[in-house]
């Protein structure tokens, strides 16, 4: 499938075989090692990327409650990476997560931003800039109605046109 790159989200790869649709897991650590494991099958991150996304959620929860759903944003150190990258899961069921700056609250998420980011410095605007196209009214239904993995990837890129 045709490689995009994301131009003004420091050329982040969003591939429609990186977009994973009706995700059935009982938890939030099932859901990372599922889309982590594609971000490895796809040749985007290490062998070791599955195992350091688990562990940096455990120090730095992801969970965020939007208006509209809960969602994760989960990503790891950039020796993890090979290619920058976005991974998107859209979960059956909600699977809860711990929210971002407050452990101790559960989030429950329906989506996944799994990010894998080459450099550190540029992490944070990625995330203002992929928060706040996200908070954006209607705009996560939308991706979350979405039929195909291809039908979401290519609304997810308009967000950032």
């Amino acid at each position: 499938m045709e490689s995009t790159q994301l131009p003004n989200l420091q050329g982040m790869e969003l591939r429609p075989e990186f977009v994973m649709l009706d995700i059935d897991v009982g938890s939030s650590t099932q859901a990372l090692e599922l889309i982590a494991g594609r971000l490895l099958k796809e040749g985007m991150v290490t062998p070791d990327y599955p195992a350091a996304i688990l562990k940096r959620e455990e120090e730095f929860c992801t969970g965020l409650k939007f208006d509209e759903m809960g969602i994760a944003l989960p990503h790891t150190y950039p020796e993890y990476v090979i290619k920058p990258c976005i991974a998107i899961g859209v979960l059956r069921n909600p699977v809860t997560f711990r929210s971002m700056g407050m452990p101790d609250v559960p989030c429950d998420v329906e989506m996944i931003f799994m990010l894998g980011v080459t450099d550190a410095e540029a992490q944070l605007n990625f995330l203002k800039l992929l928060m706040s196209a996200l908070r954006s009214s209607g705009k996560l239904r939308a991706l979350k109605t979405c039929k195909t993995e291809n039908e979401l990837a290519e609304l997810f890129k308009t967000y950032f046109a």
